[in-house]
Formats: structure tokens, sequence, C-alpha cells
């Protein structure tokens, strides 16, 4: 794994160390690691989002009548049982 430095401010790293210790990690370079992952993860679903939206807008236009709510209600919660 590689290893990069930073240079902070005092402060920066007071603030950087009692972030840790509240969410339970072990030292600042934890906690900057934790920040970096979610980011990571949040980039990624956004993209994903945006190819379901782009896929969304390309696809066949249907009626959304009742029927259609009902079956893709039960799609979802047959996808997702934690909805349920």
């Amino acid at each position: 794994m590689d290893t990069v430095q930073l240079a902070m401010t005092e402060g920066v790293k007071d603030y950087l160390q009692d972030q840790a210790a509240k969410s339970g990690l072990a030292s600042p370079r934890d906690y900057l690691q934790a920040i970096l992952d979610d980011l990571a993860t949040r980039v990624q679903e956004k993209r994903e989002l945006e190819a379901s939206l782009l896929e969304a807008i390309r696809s066949p236009r249907v009626v959304a009548d009742e029927a259609f709510w009902i079956e893709r209600r039960r799609k979802i919660l047959d996808k997702h049982p934690e909805l349920k």
C-alpha cells in the first residue's frame, strides 16, 4: 500500500484525532481512510444511479396505470425484501 503524507495545522490534527475517537477509530489515519472509502462508495453509487436514469430515459414509454405500479412495487419488494 502506498503512503501519502499530509502537512496540516495543529488545529486540523486535533480535529481529526477528536473525530477518530468519536467514531471509535484508532487513529486519524483510520478516520481519513474511512472518509475516503465512503467517498469512493458514494461516487460509485452516483455513477450507477446516473446510468440507471439514462437507461430509464432511453427506454420505451409505458402507460403507468394502477396495474403498472402494483407490478413495479411487487418487483421492487421481491428484489429488496428488507423494504417489506
